[in-house]
């Protein structure tokens, strides 16, 4: 994120939540220079209310999409965590061949982190192909039914690297335990947007 100019709403090469410019204006990610884990900013996201569209809104951040020439094991990065509730944090990466998707990682934590602390996502393959773009995405969900969020549930992102593949810990996991419909991007105003969404069923079995 060091290429984040003051003044500008989302960081070079990703989209965010936010909405812009005023007088519509919600934003839940914000460039954050007080407290980067290395360089001179990271990025933070936290869930806030938007007042003109009377919503809690979850901070929502990804990539574009990401050149690739090889096949990544895994994405590291380092990541404070403060919920609220049941909140979770929430990382992910879709790695695709000639648009379609061949790997996948995610990483949900809930417990709080109060120090910059490593995170992975390992990568799954369905395929043996290399990938040819890979993109990533943070945002922040709710374990509570109908994802009720909780505001002031934020996250500190930074430092984010391929890497090798670790062991998976308690919290982390990489196929989803429940159906998600994510909020579109880049915002409702555009005139094109995406939405995401995950499912439990398996991909690879």
């Amino acid at each position: 994120f060091e290429e984040w100019l003051t003044g500008l709403y989302d960081p070079p090469y990703w989209v965010t939540s936010n909405i812009y410019p005023p007088p519509l204006e919600c934003r839940q990610v914000f460039m954050d220079y007080l407290t980067p884990y290395t360089g001179n900013y990271c990025v933070e996201g936290i869930v806030d209310t938007c007042p003109e569209l009377a919503l809690l809104r979850p901070p929502l951040i990804q990539s574009f999409e990401i050149p690739l020439e090889s096949k990544p094991k895994a994405l590291h990065g380092y990541y404070k965590f403060i919920p609220v509730g049941s909140d979770l944090f929430n990382g992910n990466i879709k790695l695709h061949k000639n648009n379609i998707l061949i790997g996948e990682g995610n990483n949900i934590k809930k417990k709080s982190v109060s120090i910059y602390t490593e995170f992975i996502l390992n990568i799954q393959y369905s395929t043996n192909d290399t990938p040819d773009v890979a993109i990533i995405r943070f945002t922040i969900d709710s374990s509570l039914v109908g994802n009720k969020l909780h505001q002031g549930s934020k996250w500190y992102i930074d430092h984010l690297a391929f890497g090798p593949l670790s062991d998976v810990d308690d919290e982390q996991t990489d196929i989803p335990n429940t159906f998600y419909l994510y909020h579109n991007y880049p915002n409702p105003f555009n005139p094109i947007t995406k939405i995401s969404w995950q499912s439990p069923v398996g991909c690879w079995q």
